[in-house]
């Protein structure tokens, strides 16, 4: 969804991101954060398509936190805005 949505934002200027692609390199750089759970990572056809267009590559990178540590800082989290 995130890449799409970049995507979406770039349509105006399509034409010109074509270009910078043909001329450097592009990259779009994804990182999930999970406390264990395995998330799935999907590219559809047209993500593939659209980075196809402008040459660019997609990095996926991947942190599983210690148990418990995305739970505690939403804890956390809600104490501060209580506070």
């Amino acid at each position: 969804a995130y890449i799409k949505s970049l995507f979406k934002q770039l349509q105006p200027v399509w034409n010109i991101v074509q270009e910078i692609g043909h001329n450097y390199d592009i990259e779009i750089s994804c990182v999930i954060y999970t406390d264990g759970e395995v998330p799935s990572i999907h590219f559809d056809q047209e993500i593939i398509n659209k980075s196809h267009q402008i040459n660019a590559e997609i990095d996926v990178d991947l942190y599983i936190l210690p148990d418990n540590t995305i739970e505690n800082e939403q804890k956390i989290n809600n104490l501060v805005e209580f506070t």
